[in-house]
């Protein structure tokens, strides 16, 4: 069950990656978002009763504090992992096409640093500014900071995706059917 719910989840981390970019829509989400709900529903009670397996009662409490302790571990480092993945190709999606837009010098080096030092998410005020909407290049430029939103968040996404498949593969390699629990 833990291995089929995470490649439901694969999946819906793949269609999430297929409807980023500028025109996305609700409509174009929910897929991939009610299948990552499905393996959230399904993975998370399953995770905790495979840890508890086989567990002596007098160390529940104990297995159950380290089940905690290593699921907030990995969620950390997957947040944090994921946002790494999502400002390095933020940046370098920037790198690639501010120069292409026929702004001087001095401008695209003045507004990628700062568009890299304010990160993927706060890129959008900075592109919407006041100062920026009566440039020549306004519009150009804001097509480029939207773009290199998506790709980076496309990019998270896909690592997402990847991530989940190998924990798939890895809990129908690890995981192993007790017999006594399927006796009834």
């Amino acid at each position: 069950m833990i291995t089929i719910s995470l490649l439901v989840g694969s999946i819906g981390f793949v269609l999430m990656a297929r409807a980023i970019g500028p025109a996305v829509t609700f409509a174009g989400l929910w897929p991939g978002m009610v299948l990552m709900g499905i393996t959230n529903g399904m993975v998370n009670p399953l995770l905790n009763t495979a840890g508890m397996e086989g567990v002596q009662p007098h160390e529940m409490g104990m297995a159950s504090g380290l089940l905690n302790v290593f699921r907030q571990l990995g969620t950390t480092v997957g947040v944090v992992g994921l946002g790494l993945i999502q400002d390095s190709q933020y940046e370098t999606y920037l790198n690639g096409h501010l120069g292409h837009l026929g702004m001087p010098t001095a401008a695209v080096d003045g507004l990628k640093k700062a568009l890299v030092d304010a990160g993927p998410f706060s890129g959008h005020t900075i592109a919407f500014a006041d100062r920026v909407q009566h440039a020549p290049f306004a519009h150009a430029f804001q097509q480029v900071v939207i773009r290199a939103y998506d790709h980076g968040m496309t990019s998270l996404t896909i690592a997402a995706a990847v991530i989940v498949l190998i924990g798939a593969i890895g809990a129908g390699l690890l995981l192993q059917r007790n017999p006594k629990s399927t006796e009834l």
